[in-house]
């Protein structure tokens, strides 16, 4: 018998003034007690305030950590959609509109998810005079203490800074210098929407900005430790944080996602478009639009930790902040050992078992002896995501700040048919024991029937080139090398400076074949740097 759809309340539609955040909880009230497939919002305009949230304190993989009041909490269920007519859903406050977690077979899909504040509002530079200089601030703010403020909570621009990057509004790119500032959240003077601010400004500046002056607390979707998750045809405007957030999860199809600013905006998502962190299984990123943000379109990783060894027990430490509290493991799991300095593997052991001790550390045993090599602070990972497959097909990508796709610790990943348009590089695969603790090597990674343009136009320590793949490796060993295979088959490389099209460092095996590329104005064409590699095949 065909389970049915619970609607969602028509008298809280088209309606400002009324929270529909308490019809949806009686809707999934009435939807679990029932048995029912989900519930449904037909088409129109819903909002929704902070009474009738779920407050929880949670971690986010690469986000911020705390208190959360979540309006979609889906927790422990099997067999559920959130769906809509392309309904929009309108989120006032520091709410955090969707969390799965610990779930089976949702589908989030036909929604369109954007918020009442904004995260990051336009600026115009239109005087400087020295440490100081008069700004022209966008979107709805006020000014107390002394200090511009956007959000009426506690953590409203808790870090005490504005950052201004500055943009084209043309065309959405950025200086290729990258420029950008940052000063205290300090009014000197305020004349309706221009204030005088504690910012030094070269002559030469650029006249627009993006002003971020929130945290990333607030992401718009966020899928943990739950299994075949699908969404679709969902359109992310805002958020405060990344758009879309999985973390532990296993098998999630991502399609037809658009995050983009609305008409009239510059800005979208503040930080990556779309995020995985020690994900395992398939992922498929499919048809999606990511642009406007002011960091990655897309990042897939694992995590690296440290084991330490205290009184008898060992622990897993977690290296950085925003990696704090996101645990998983399951007695049987691989784990493999490395040392920081090399990033060399040396030894796989078996989880017997793991229990947290606080944010930072986990208690966990294991089910023989670690290896003699092992020394107090070793690297350690869950090789159940790193034998994670990944997709990304049919893909746009524009405006992003920082790069286009970052891809580390899989089994295989694919991506094919996409055009990417982002200031550093197009694809970057890297690694790296020391700072963010992303793992880790890739097995196979195939780069196929793509259009890069005028990616790596920002220069920069990182991106190289608009294929760039650069693991941080303080002591490399000669002979031994962090990745194994890549291939380039049939890609459109647009350049857009006289750097090479790829930037390649310890790689085991590299096959380039039936690629096309176009040089900068003026420069010399330049396929491909390569070093400290193995087996490389530059047919092009």
């Amino acid at each position: 018998m065909k389970k049915t759809l619970i609607t969602i309340a028509a008298g809280c539609r088209n309606n400002p003034a009324v929270n529909a955040a308490t019809a949806w909880r009686t809707a999934l009230r009435q939807a679990v007690a029932e048995n029912a497939a989900g519930v449904h919002f037909p088409a129109g305009e819903y909002h929704f305030y902070a009474p009738g949230t779920t407050r929880i304190f949670a971690s986010y993989s690469n986000n911020d950590d705390g208190l959360k009041q979540i309006v979609f909490y889906l927790e422990k269920l099997q067999d559920f959609t959130v769906s809509g007519d392309g309904a929009k859903l309108v989120f006032h406050g520091r709410l955090s509109p969707f969390l799965v977690r610990e779930c089976r077979n949702i589908t989030l899909c036909g929604l369109e998810i954007d918020f009442a504040e904004s995260y990051a509002e336009d600026a115009v530079l239109l005087d400087r005079n020295g440490d100081t200089a008069w700004m022209q601030i966008g979107g709805n703010w006020r000014v107390s203490g002394g200090k511009m403020h956007f959000f009426h909570d506690i953590l409203d621009n808790y870090s005490g800074g504005l950052r201004f990057t500055a943009f084209d509004r043309a065309t959405g790119d950025y200086p290729p210098s990258g420029f950008g500032k940052s000063c205290r959240n300090q009014v000197l003077k305020r004349e309706k929407d221009k204030v005088l601010l504690p910012l030094a400004m070269p002559d030469d500046a650029p006249e627009f900005y993006l002003m971020r002056h929130q945290g990333r607390l607030n992401p718009a979707v966020v899928i943990d430790r739950s299994v075949d998750t699908v969404v679709a045809d969902v359109t992310l405007r805002r958020a405060g944080g990344m758009g879309f957030l999985a973390q532990n999860s296993e098998n999630i199809l991502v399609e037809n996602l658009t995050v983009a600013p609305a008409e009239g905006r510059s800005m979208g998502v503040t930080d990556d478009a779309v995020h995985f962190s020690e994900c395992a299984g398939l992922v498929e990123i499919k048809n999606c639009l990511l642009r406007n943000t002011l960091d990655d379109a897309i990042n897939i990783h694992g995590v690296y930790r440290k084991l330490r060894y205290r009184v008898g027990e060992y622990l897993l430490e977690g290296g950085h902040f925003q990696q704090f509290g996101i645990w998983d493991g399951r007695a049987g799991d691989e784990m493999e050992l490395a040392k920081a300095a090399t990033m060399q593997s040396y030894g796989v052991v078996h989880l017997k078992s793991i229990a947290p001790a606080n944010k930072q550390h986990c208690f966990v045993k294991f089910a023989e002896p670690l290896p003699a090599e092992y020394v107090d602070g070793d690297i350690i990972r869950n090789l159940r995501a790193g034998k994670l497959q990944v997709k990304i097909t049919g893909t746009t990508i524009s405006n992003t700040r920082s790069r286009g796709v970052l891809v580390s610790g899989t089994e295989y990943a694919e991506v094919s048919n996409c055009d990417i348009h982002a200031p550093g590089a197009g694809i970057f695969i890297a690694g790296d024991m020391n700072y963010w603790y992303e793992s880790g090597p890739n097995r196979n990674v195939v780069i196929k029937d793509n259009i890069f343009r005028r990616c790596h136009y920002m220069k920069s320590s990182v991106s190289r080139a608009p294929v760039t793949v650069a693991p941080e490796i303080p002591q490399p060993v000669p002979g031994r090398f962090y990745h194994g295979k890549i291939s380039l088959l049939n890609n459109r490389f647009i350049l857009a400076n006289g750097d090479p099209a790829l930037f390649l460092r310890q790689v085991t095996e590299c096959t380039m074949q039936g690629n096309t590329y176009e040089a900068a104005p003026g420069t010399e064409l330049k396929i491909a740097d390569i070093k400290e590699c193995g087996s490389v095949s530059p047919a092009d």
